[in-house]
């Protein structure tokens, strides 16, 4: 999917949820970015690119005063009435075919909105805007079920960019090892760009980063298999990923050392024994590693 992260920087009060009252702090410290998709054509772009299905996580570390437009084709597999449901905090409007499906603006909660549509097999050109003013808890949920189709998230391989001018084309190639590491390398082939950055991101976690086509990584896994994919950042603003790729990291268990969960219990082990008295540590969780001395020590 093409896409456009749009911020809004600055903030208005307007009183929407709290009657206007200068006697009441919650009435005179309403304030608000946006509120309502009309005002998104008054955002500053600072970001856009080819994004892999609705990727939200894009917006980075921001919480409020985002908005994403998302453009592509949405590929349906067989010809039938579809359920689409949506789940979203705040605004948005779902277009499919250049025709509103979907739209609820203005802040809310993300109680969930159900369209029915008559859809060919083949593909179908899909807008999407969204917005969060000041949402507690970001939320955007799109599904789908049909025939054949039972309801779930419409899948990444069903959303598609148009294509247009050749884009970046990224390679990301991984080993890893029976001792806790593993050896990743991105290499990017900038097709005419100007490469800026290239990133190597684990789940939602950018673990490693470079100026420019190439990245290496020799270091540290959870426990596991686990899911990469690699980010370039190109033409200044513009980002693309890539292919998500699994890679799995063993490693010996510890000696010497007793060892413990403090945090969940399902938590992806990543505590590795790198010798007899240290470690290192990568993934989540809490774990807390003891033994019993004697003696003077040195921590």
């Amino acid at each position: 999917m093409e896409y456009e992260l749009l911020v809004q920087e600055t903030t208005r009060r307007e009183n929407i949820f709290h009657s206007a009252s200068e006697k009441s702090d919650a009435s005179k410290n309403e304030k608000h970015h946006w509120l309502a998709l009309a005002e998104l054509k008054d955002g500053q772009r600072i970001q856009s690119g080819i994004a892999r299905g609705f990727d939200t996580g894009l917006r980075g570390a921001r919480t409020s005063g985002y908005a994403f437009r998302f453009r592509g084709l949405l590929r349906v597999p067989a010809t039938g009435l579809y359920l689409l449901h949506m789940q979203g905090a705040d605004g948005y409007r779902i277009a499919l075919d250049g025709g509103d499906v979907l739209t609820w603006d203005g802040p809310h909660c993300p109680a969930e909105k159900t369209a029915v549509q008559n859809l060919a097999a083949g593909d179908h050109a899909i807008a999407v805007d969204y917005f969060v003013d000041k949402a507690y808890i970001s939320f955007f949920k799109f599904e789908r079920e049909g025939p054949g189709v039972a309801r779930q998230e419409i899948p990444r391989t069903a959303l598609l960019h148009a294509a247009n001018l050749p884009l970046p084309q990224l390679a990301l190639t991984s080993t890893g090892g029976t001792d806790g590491t593993a050896n990743i390398k991105v290499q990017v082939n900038a097709n005419g760009h100007q490469i800026a950055k290239t990133r190597l991101v684990l789940g939602k976690l950018q673990m490693a980063e470079s100026d420019g086509a190439e990245l290496s990584y020799t270091g540290p896994l959870p426990d596991g298999e686990s899911t990469l994919s690699a980010r370039v950042v190109f033409d200044k603003d513009h980002t693309l990923d890539s292919e998500p790729q699994s890679i799995t990291v063993t490693g010996p268990p510890v000696q010497g050392w007793d060892v413990g969960v403090a945090g969940e219990a399902n938590s992806r082990h990543g505590l590795w024994q790198t010798a007899p008295d240290a470690f290192s540590f990568f993934g989540e969780g809490e774990f807390v590693v003891s033994r019993k001395i004697t003696g003077d020590f040195t921590l």
